[in-house]
């Protein structure tokens, strides 16, 4: 998958997490914050290439992975990596952060970067190429429907970013009258939609 895409899937499921899981309002210092983590990570398993863009966001991260001669869709791309995260966002579970005159915990944030990384594992196994998921067991896993790019990338970059919209505009109905309101009005007109 493309980075663009990459970063879709991670707002995507970062927003589900913030809202249903951790209840933390979209307009907040820690709401942000993970939106903004989950984008940088979704997109850091691949800078275990040298020819993409996050392995020259990430310069240092991906020279240290090629002194390693670490493989494409090997350690960065497995299960015991995106542990490591969850395991740093549940061990960090009562830290507290101060931007200025904000004070807000740390774990939104890192719960945020956490299934930025997971995502891209997982939207990965769409392609043909295969991971590492159970690293350094060297068996690929892949479910062979998309390639790298092409439309059906393309397709899914939209369906995710029309999808974090909504998980959004929920989440400002449920934190602000004037969106529930409206949010109420869309959900009479259209019952599919959930009520906030």
């Amino acid at each position: 998958m493309l980075y663009k895409t990459h970063q879709a899937f991670g707002l995507f499921s970062t927003s589900l997490v913030l809202i249903n899981y951790t209840h933390t309002p979209i307009l907040s210092a820690p709401g942000v914050l993970a939106l903004g983590v989950s984008m940088l990570t979704s997109i850091m398993p691949d800078a275990d290439n040298p020819n993409t863009i996050p392995a020259k966001a990430m310069f240092p991260f991906a020279m240290g992975l090629e002194m390693m001669r670490a493989k494409h869709r090997g350690v960065t791309h497995s299960l015991p990596i995106a542990a490591l995260w969850f395991w740093l966002a549940f061990a960090g579970r009562h830290w507290q952060a101060s931007m200025g005159p904000i004070h807000f915990a740390l774990f939104p944030v890192l719960l945020g970067a956490a299934f930025g990384y997971l995502s891209h594992i997982v939207i990965d196994l769409l392609n043909r190429e295969g991971e590492q998921l159970l690293w350094p067991l060297k068996w690929r896993f892949a479910f062979y429907l998309v390639s790298s790019d092409g439309f059906a990338n393309s397709a899914l970059e939209v369906v995710f970013l029309v999808g974090m919209f909504f998980v959004v505009m929920y989440g400002l109905a449920l934190q602000y009258p004037v969106f529930g309101h409206a949010w109420q009005l869309a959900h009479h007109a259209f019952p599919i939609i959930p009520a906030a």
